[in-house]
């Protein structure tokens, strides 16, 4: 077990440049949090992920999974069982809550190796650091 206490604080309440957030996540020290339904909002916002990234075609490949499994259910309950939508609806919703946790994962990840996302995701309200309680007077604005 490690001895580092974390504190978790909101993106207003610190500044993290890139490098010293790179740095501290790779040390084990400062993790960054979105809620999905905000990593959702971003990727549906054309241009707002870096180009090389491929998360909002994940996102969207997921989602249309989804709709295509509960569509084919709804099919098989009229031409083979009619209880094959309720399969359908728990499979789709799986797939559907999956996919939120991966793409906000995925954000995370396109903000860990992009700066220029990094640098505007950084200011947007209702993200948290996750960061060691012995580095995290350094970054607390307004001290």
């Amino acid at each position: 077990m490690s001895d580092q206490e974390f504190k978790l604080l909101w993106s207003d309440e610190v500044d993290i440049p890139y490098e010293d957030y790179r740095k501290l996540h790779f040390e084990g020290k400062c993790n960054l949090g979105i809620p999905d339904s905000l990593a959702e909002q971003i990727t549906q916002i054309k241009g707002a992920l870096p180009k090389s990234s491929g998360t909002r075609y994940a996102f969207a490949f997921y989602n249309l999974l989804g709709f295509a499994c509960l569509g084919y259910s709804i099919y098989l309950s009229f031409t083979w069982n009619w209880w094959a939508f309720i399969v359908g609806f728990f499979i789709a919703a799986g797939i559907f809550n999956i996919n939120k946790k991966s793409n906000s994962e995925n954000v995370l990840n396109d903000a860990l190796n992009d700066k220029n996302f990094y640098e505007e995701l950084r200011h947007l309200k209702g993200l948290q650091y996750q960061i060691d309680e012995s580095v995290a007077d350094q970054y607390l604005i307004g001290r």
